[in-house]
């Protein structure tokens, strides 16, 4: 019906801007992108100053994935109205969403220049500090959105989060309650509340989240979330309930993510094939007058999720000259959208020069330190790329017991997107096989590049472990750093928790009560 009012309008007013402009904005709304794209061009052509046209069309080019021509009109946009809000908002957003962290911050602090008390600019320039390690910047921005909507629950549940990661438990659990009371149905503050807090199977909560799985209003994506927070509740109280709940959380992670084993493994299987027959044959990447690879030395941790990775950078960032970057996704997903593209192999160099330096400039805008850890586990699928965009860098691979790893992983919701395979046992077997094939394969083209750690032999014997490690450095040991209970930085990894206890020896045994659960990971690796 709105169409067809909306086209009358325009055969009657042909030459007319906004009726096109209105258009574009209903075939956007329905994802119809190139239609409405067509729209708000043809309304720029009748007004060529009319600079919200200018931001649609941008919104198009975001939605079809042309990003050079979104930046291009949100600028153009900006350009004609210096205080367009909008404009700049949806600008910051999307170089957020391109990891472009510097950019988004400063684009997002001059629309906070022209209207200081805009509640989602504060949310997304505390997201684009968070990306940059600046936690206590992130922070402020939260509390001012709170500031300016207390009686929006979101920003509760973003300060819960903030406080999560930081260790502060009894913060968290406030802030995730106070959204919770404001908004009952947001599942996700359950979820927060349930890592933070014991929740006793007679507190009335607990009645509230079963109400809630038995709610038919309540989307998968929620379930997912409630059916984990119930788990945690019995996991280490009754193995049954643990699993019920455990089983069906990701059997509905799975449906929503629908992941594919063989899709995955023709992507490892292309990876392999461009390092081997391109990326192996460069002598050296050319470096920008700009960029001085030499001055930094970055150390990637890999392995597994849950093998230990974040142990081993808490205990690093413990060392003051080694900065702690957390998990830095950059590498990864530029090098699986260069890898999906239909020619990977194409201008190869380039992409890879464009790779390091978009890295380099993200880790300078969190520190100036020689020395930086990335322990983002799934960089292990690039080792040989890693080598030839950054010659220095130290590489530490670190194994655990597969069917400890395996468990932990089941047993973990991850950040959404991020490690798809883990909610199906047998995808998690076959990744782990993946897994090991692949690290087979560098270790035999880069024998000398990778130091391998074993996470059992660190916990119960960290002093000599860890002094091995530094040797390989290059850097001199000091026992202090062992202490990573002191380490007060923020940590965004599902172990946010685990790493501010005291190195102990024992995690890797907590899957022998749970055995007749998880029979397909010890069938797969012990038999």
């Amino acid at each position: 019906m709105a169409f067809i009012k909306i086209d009358r309008i325009i055969k009657n007013n042909k030459k007319h801007y906004l009726p096109w402009n209105y258009r574009g904005i209903l075939n956007l709304k329905i994802g119809e992108y190139k239609q409405a794209l067509e729209d708000f061009k043809k309304s720029l052509s009748l007004n060529t100053n009319f600079a919200l046209g200018f931001n649609n069309v941008a919104l198009c080019y975001q939605a079809l994935g042309d990003i050079k021509y979104a930046i291009e009109f949100y600028g153009r946009a900006s350009s004609l109205d210096p205080t367009m809000l909008e404009a700049k908002v949806n600008l910051g957003s999307l170089y957020l969403d391109s990891n472009k962290f510097s950019e988004a911050i400063t684009i997002l602090n001059i629309a906070l220049g022209i209207n200081p008390l805009h509640e989602h600019t504060h949310q997304l320039i505390a997201d684009a500090y968070i990306k940059i390690a600046k936690f206590d910047l992130s922070l402020s921005h939260h509390f001012k959105a709170r500031d300016i909507n207390p009686t929006n629950y979101f920003n509760y549940y973003l300060l819960g989060s903030d406080y999560l990661w930081s260790g502060h438990k009894e913060e968290a659990s406030s802030n995730f309650l106070k959204a919770i009371e404001l908004n009952p149905k947001y599942c996700q503050s359950y979820y927060g509340l349930s890592r933070v807090m014991k929740i006793n199977p007679e507190e009335p909560i607990l009645s509230d989240i079963s109400k809630l799985l038995h709610d038919e209003s309540i989307n998968k994506s929620d379930r997912v979330y409630l059916n984990f927070s119930m788990a945690k509740v019995y996991e280490g109280i009754d193995s049954n309930l643990f699993f019920k709940y455990l089983d069906e959380e990701n059997k509905l992670k799975k449906e929503i993510n629908g992941f594919s084993f063989e899709s995955f493994q023709a992507l490892s299987d292309k990876s392999i094939d461009l390092f081997l027959n391109h990326v192996s044959k460069i002598n050296q990447l050319p470096e920008s007058a700009n960029e001085s690879i030499d001055m930094l030395t970055p150390i990637f941790i890999v392995g597994m999720p849950r093998s230990g990775t974040s142990l081993l950078e808490q205990v690093f960032s413990n060392d003051p000259r080694i900065f702690g970057a957390g998990e830095i996704d950059l590498f990864h997903s530029t090098l699986i959208k260069i890898m999906s593209s239909e020619n990977p192999s194409s201008d190869i160099t380039n992409q890879l020069m464009e790779l390091r330096y978009n890295y380099l400039s993200n880790i300078r805008s969190m520190t100036d330190k020689k020395f930086f850890t990335d322990k983002l586990p799934l960089n292990f699928h690039w080792l040989g790329f890693i080598k030839k965009v950054f010659p220095n860098a130290k590489i530490i691979h670190i194994e655990r017991n597969p069917v400890a790893t395996c468990f932990s992983i089941y047993k973990t919701l991850f950040a959404h997107g991020s490690l798809d395979f883990s909610y199906s046992q047998d995808d998690i077997v076959s990744f782990y096989k993946l897994y090991r094939n692949l690290m087979s394969f560098w270790s035999s083209h880069l024998s000398n590049f990778i130091f391998h750690a074993n996470y059992e032999k660190i916990v119960k014997n960290p002093k000599d472990e860890f002094s091995l490690i530094f040797d390989y450095l290059g850097l001199s040991f000091s026992e202090e750093i062992l202490e990573v209970q002191m380490n007060k930085r923020s940590v965004l990894t599902a172990s946010d928790l685990q790493v501010r206890e005291a190195i102990y020896d024992g995690s890797s045994h907590s899957w022998v009560k749970y055995e007749d659960h998880i029979q397909k990971f010890i069938q797969a690796f012990i038999g």
